[in-house]
């Protein structure tokens, strides 16, 4: 059902489906009644997002707080946590630009990319904003996404998270999520302690 709610809930004619629009009633139900007025914001695509989310949160990992999102794009992800948790969230994001979603008193934007060693790297920073990466775009990447690999390098500034969390005295997260267009290993090499300290790690892997 949430997968099915995440697309435009017309049918060919343009309407709206009977089931679609009570499936997204009960949603957006479900949410209020948990999250009340944090929830006001989301459209009713972001809401089925958002709930899905929450039942992977709730079966796994239902204590979390503290959440660094390393690789926020457009901030989407930061609010989602924000809202799950009440509590804050560090976005990490070489290009602050790209940030949506900044009117949340718990999201703190870090205007930094994470890696293995500190110092000045050039982005390859896409039009398809998600697919900006530190590294070369693959070709299986532009065949699978034919709407990328087009845009400018960018130089950015890059830490490691451990250093960056001691120099801004940043708390240790319950959650460290990673989507960061193949340079995982690059931020958990520069995140020993970060790791030695956080309860769970969520990484995405597709680039």
């Amino acid at each position: 059902m949430i997968n099915s709610l995440q697309q435009p809930c017309l049918d060919q004619n343009g309407f709206m489906s009977i089931y679609k629009i009570y499936s997204q009633i009960m949603i957006s139900r479900e949410l209020n009644k948990r999250f009340g007025t944090r929830v006001k914001d989301l459209s009713d695509p972001e809401k089925c997002v958002f709930l899905s989310w929450v039942r992977i949160l709730d079966r796994n990992m239902p204590e979390i707080k503290i959440t660094y999102d390393i690789g926020a794009n457009d901030g989407f992800t930061s609010k989602l946590l924000s809202i799950y948790t009440n509590n804050n969230v560090y976005a990490f994001e070489p290009l602050p630009e790209f940030i949506k979603y900044k009117r949340d008193s718990h999201i703190f934007i870090q205007p930094v990319a994470c890696g293995d060693k500190n110092g000045f790297l050039y982005m390859n920073k896409d039009k398809f904003s998600p697919s900006s990466s530190l590294l070369k775009m693959t070709g299986i990447h532009i065949r699978e996404w034919p709407n990328t690999g087009t845009g400018m390098k960018v130089k950015i500034l890059v830490n490691r998270l451990d250093d960056w969390k001691r120099k801004n005295k940043l708390p240790y997260p319950d959650l460290l999520l990673i989507d960061v267009q193949g340079y995982e290993n690059n931020v958990l090499s520069g995140a020993d302690r970060v790791l030695h300290h956080t309860k769970f790690v969520w990484i995405e892997l597709n680039f």
